[in-house]
C-alpha cells in the first residue's frame, strides 16, 4: 500500500523535476519564482528523452525484482510489484489535477 502511494509520488516528481528553471530542475533557480512554474504537461513529459529514460529503468527495475523476487527464509510473500507500476502510472497522469500551480498562471515567469 505504501509503497504504491510512494511510487506515485515519485511519477508526479518527474512531471517537475525534470522541469528547466524549477527548482528541483536542471539549472534549478533559487528565487521565488521558481516555485510558481507548473508541473510539465503529460505531451512535454513524454517528449522529453530524460523523463522517458527515467520511466524506462523505473519500470525495468521494479519489474525485475516484482518477478525475480524469491521468499526469503520461508516466508511467503512477495513484492507487490503491480502496486508499484500501478501507483507510479496513477501519480504520472494524475498529478497534474494536484499541481498547486495551474498551467497559464498569468504570474508564471516566461523563460525556457
Amino acid at each position: 500500500g505504501a509503497s504504491g502511494v510512494i511510487s506515485g509520488l515519485m511519477a508526479g516528481a518527474i512531471r517537475f523535476a525534470f522541469r528547466r528553471g524549477a527548482p528541483l530542475g536542471v539549472g534549478g533557480r533559487s528565487d521565488p519564482s521558481a516555485f510558481r512554474r507548473p508541473a510539465m504537461s503529460l505531451a512535454e513529459s513524454f517528449s522529453d528523452p530524460r523523463v522517458l529514460l527515467f520511466i524506462g529503468v523505473w519500470m525495468v527495475i521494479n519489474l525485475a525484482f516484482g518477478i525475480g523476487s524469491m521468499n526469503i527464509a520461508g516466508e511467503s510473500g512477495s513484492i507487490a510489484w503491480q502496486a508499484h507500476v500501478g501507483g507510479f502510472l496513477v501519480g504520472l497522469l494524475l498529478f497534474g489535477f494536484l499541481d498547486p500551480i495551474p498551467a497559464g498562471d498569468p504570474e508564471e515567469p516566461h523563460y525556457l
